[in-house]
């Protein structure tokens, strides 16, 4: 049975983010399109999907306590002369303490992880997923992604998830995005918050700075005399659209003033003139 932990290179007990993190990380070296290893990209999707999924850990977790104590007591018959071997299995399972519990539904689902760019989820976007099932087949999904979509975020698509099983309902897909940092704006909510530097002598005197949007619009914003270092000045509706309504949030900039270390005294004695 595989061990989802060492494939992904974590230990038991790690929590949700450092799985992620390894993920991301495996994914993007074992990825087919990258030169990678089809066989291990495959593992390391599955096991992600699993280990993020509370019930299909807690079957993962169940069946390899069960495989690592053995199967003493439990004798199985296989007949390959005709109907499904693996509910024969199932059905000896049944009539002993574990009852149904092992008894799938359906066939797995899949969980994929997609990192997009901050500035693209201003916009509908499209995306293509490529899925590699457990039986070597490989298929593409579309991705439609609304405006606003936010990280952790999760797109479920129906019956594009496992098939390993005919006689079973297939599973689904699960895209759970990851929506990378941004050099120059943090996100708080809707609101999006980005610093500007000002030197000491114009914030004493006032000036005009020109701001760049997250969507590379230009603002010219007035920065009054005697404005103070962590004065907040705001762009409205110029932060990140809501997914779910018409309403996008703003965007604060906040002023840091630099003061210069080395003075000459030549500009020391105009500072003072100025006071």
């Amino acid at each position: 049975m595989k061990d989802y932990f060492k494939i992904l290179g974590v230990a038991p007990d790690a929590g949700e983010d450092e799985i992620r993190t390894a993920y991301r990380r495996l994914a993007m070296q074992h990825h087919p399109d990258r030169g990678g290893d089809q066989a291990v990209f495959q593992d390391v999707q599955e096991a992600y999907s699993t280990l993020t999924d509370s019930q299909k850990r807690a079957q993962w977790e169940q069946q390899k306590h069960f495989d690592q104590h053995g199967n003493q007591g439990f004798s199985f018959q296989f007949n390959f002369g005709g109907g499904d071997p693996f509910q024969d299995i199932l059905r000896q399972f049944h009539g002993h303490h574990f009852g149904n519990q092992f008894r799938p539904q359906r066939n797995k689902d899949i969980k994929v992880l997609m990192e997009l760019d901050l500035e693209s989820t201003l916009n509908t976007q499209v995306k293509y997923v490529e899925i590699a099932a457990s039986d070597g087949s490989r298929k593409t999904v579309q991705v439609d992604i609304p405006k606003g979509i936010q990280s952790k975020m999760q797109i479920r698509f129906p019956g594009h998830g496992e098939r390993q099983f005919g006689n079973l309902p297939p599973g689904d897909m699960y895209v759970e995005f990851f929506v990378k940092p941004h050099p120059d704006f943090k996100i708080n909510g809707l609101n999006l918050h980005k610093h500007i530097r000002l030197n000491a002598i114009e914030a004493i005197l006032g000036t005009t700075i020109d701001i760049l949007g997250l969507d590379n619009k230009q603002f010219q914003i007035s920065i009054p005399a005697g404005t103070q270092p962590g004065t907040q000045m705001r762009l409205v509706q110029q932060g990140l659209w809501d997914i779910n309504h018409p309403v996008r949030g703003d965007l604060l900039v906040e002023i840091i003033i630099d003061i210069p270390r080395n003075i000459t005294s030549d500009q020391l004695r105009r500072l003072q003139n100025l006071l």
